[in-house]
This record gives C-alpha cells, sequence and structure tokens, in this order.
C-alpha cells in the first residue's frame, strides 16, 4: 500500500505509475508494508525549478507574478492554508494578496470583487477559497474568475478543456500535485 497523509491506495495500483526516483521514497517495514512518500522533498524539488526560472525572467521583466486569494469564511484551518500559500509566494518572490470578504457579504458583492482583480493586469492568478458560505453559491462565484487566472483549475472553460484533454489554463492543484508524486 502507498500511505499519503494518512491515504492508503494499494501498491498494484501505483506501481506502474511511479516516476519518481526512489529517493523519494523511504521504505517502513520490507515489501510488501507500506511505501511512503516524501512530498517535502518533491516540494523543494518544485520550488528549487520555479524559483531557478523566476530570477531568469526577473531579470527581463518588472512585471513580478501576483496571486489573489479571495476568502469569505471564518476557520483557523483555511487561515492557516491560506497563510501557507502566502509563505509559498514569499518564498519564491511572487506578491500575494488575501481579500477578505465577509462571511455575510453577498454572492454579487463577492462577484464584483472578483471581477475588480480579473480586469486587474497586475493580478496574474485568483484563488477562490473554498468552502464559501452556505447562502453563496460556489459554482457562480468560481464561474466569475477569469479562466485565465483561474489558479484551481475550476472555472468550466478550464474543468471543460481537462475534460476534452487540452491543455486548459491552470490545472487544479491537488490532481496535479498527486500525478507529479506518482
Amino acid at each position: 500500500a502507498l500511505m499519503m497523509r494518512g491515504w492508503f491506495v494499494p501498491r498494484i495500483c501505483v506501481q506502474p505509475l511511479v516516476r519518481l526516483s526512489r529517493s523519494m521514497f523511504s521504505t517502513q517495514t520490507s515489501p510488501p508494508g507500506p511505501l511512503v512518500m516524501s512530498g517535502s522533498r518533491v516540494a523543494d524539488e518544485i520550488f528549487e525549478k520555479i524559483d531557478t526560472q523566476f530570477s531568469q525572467i526577473k531579470h527581463n521583466t518588472i512585471n513580478v507574478p501576483s496571486l489573489v486569494i479571495i476568502w469569505a469564511g471564518e476557520s483557523k484551518q483555511i487561515e492557516t492554508y491560506i497563510r501557507m500559500k502566502q509563505l509559498a509566494c514569499k518564498k519564491l518572490g511572487f506578491h500575494s494578496h488575501v481579500e477578505k470578504c465577509s462571511p455575510s457579504a453577498s454572492e454579487d458583492d463577492i462577484i464584483k470583487t472578483i471581477h475588480s482583480y480579473s480586469h486587474n493586469p497586475k493580478v496574474h492568478g485568483i484563488i477562490v477559497q473554498l468552502p464559501l458560505p452556505r447562502h453563496i453559491n460556489s459554482m457562480n462565484v468560481v464561474s466569475a474568475v477569469d479562466p485565465e487566472k483561474d489558479v484551481d483549475g475550476l472555472h468550466p472553460t478550464n474543468l471543460g478543456k481537462i475534460m476534452q484533454d487540452t491543455r486548459p489554463y491552470f490545472r487544479p492543484c491537488t490532481p496535479a500535485a498527486i500525478h507529479v508524486l506518482l
């Protein structure tokens, strides 16, 4: 079995897909015990690649990548998750901003906020932090994001491109991360 943060996947399902070097894995017990993947090692390698690429780009442009996270909730866990996203941006030299909307904000107010960032050329990526409060239709809100700035890849245009097996503007992060690990 493969263990990823408490989830187990049968080894037979994973073995044909493993493309990472064995240094990414450690065996807790001798086979057929669980195979533990080191996501932090993979993340460090990805950060290094992005940092190298961005360092080269940085010298040729004054336009630093900018991420806006739009959040309308109240959860300490989500707040921590958002802070981790901001730290990752800072580590790479990207700008990040959290637009904290009131949990009682209307759907229209959140959509207006999204439109203002979607039309801002200095903003390159937008994340609508889910879940949204119950009175807000998440699909309407996610659909308001410019598909070219939809970092989570949840806009219907990006989902359609994924279903058609064509390149979306952004791929959803969690499935993309799992693909990299496998």
